[in-house]
């Protein structure tokens, strides 16, 4: 399972080079708009927009890749071997961690050049460019759960599919209030509680997507 992972990843690699290509340049960008505000207050903010684009890049990899195995045929080509539909459900669900992990070293690094330079850090930017973060990690678990709530409806597993969407509703309703209540007491709901459910809604999506993707009847869409 874990040389299939690595294989994922490498398979990916072309598309994270232009990812974080594309993000270096938004981020030079935005350096270069900022500088020629010349506000301080402007210039720290930038730190964290730099970061939530590099932060970003790799994320938005992750949904391109999720958009290639919905057609099911690498699928198909690793489960002729010994992977059995558990571990390719348990690879599906490793490779948004992956690129999230990814991208959290390379945001890393975006602030500490930032530090080394002292350019000056806003934590509420940061704040912002991690929450942006989260939401597109549970966004990439709560994709995974489309793809096998569909994938259960297709093949008559009607309460499978009936969970499976079950989950994806209640999900967006709580990740929608959360920001309602957010917005609404102005920032009294605090950023942990913000991370906090998006990292539940990720975990009971990625939770629901595995034991839907284990019971699979076929991969042949």
């Amino acid at each position: 399972m874990w040389r299939v992972l690595r294989a994922e990843l490498s398979y990916s690699r072309p598309w994270l080079l232009g990812a974080f290509g594309i993000a270096v340049g938004v981020a030079i960008l935005i350096t270069l708009i900022f500088r020629v505000v010349d506000d301080a207050e402007a210039i720290r903010n930038a730190v964290g927009l730099r970061a939530m684009f590099v932060i970003m890049g790799p994320l938005i990899v992750c949904f391109i890749v999720q958009g290639y195995r919905s057609e099911e045929r690498r699928a198909r080509l690793l489960l002729a071997g010994p992977m059995t539909p558990r571990q390719m459900a348990l690879v599906n669900t490793l490779l948004p961690v992956a690129f999230c992990l990814v991208g959290l070293a390379a945001g890393s690094v975006s602030i500490g050049l930032d530090l080394v330079l002292d350019t000056g850090v806003s934590s509420s930017t940061l704040y912002l460019a991690g929450y942006v973060g989260s939401l597109l990690f549970m966004m990439a678990f709560l994709g995974l759960l489309v793809q096998e709530s569909v994938a259960a409806y297709r093949q008559q597993r009607r309460a499978g599919a009936g969970v499976g969407w079950t989950i994806f509703v209640l999900a967006v309703l709580v990740q929608a209030g959360l920001s309602a209540v957010s917005v609404i007491t102005q920032g009294q709901l605090g950023w942990p509680e913000l991370f906090g459910g998006n990292l539940v809604i990720a975990a009971a999506a990625s939770s629901a997507s595995v034991i839907l993707h284990s019971r699979r009847t076929d991969f042949t869409r």
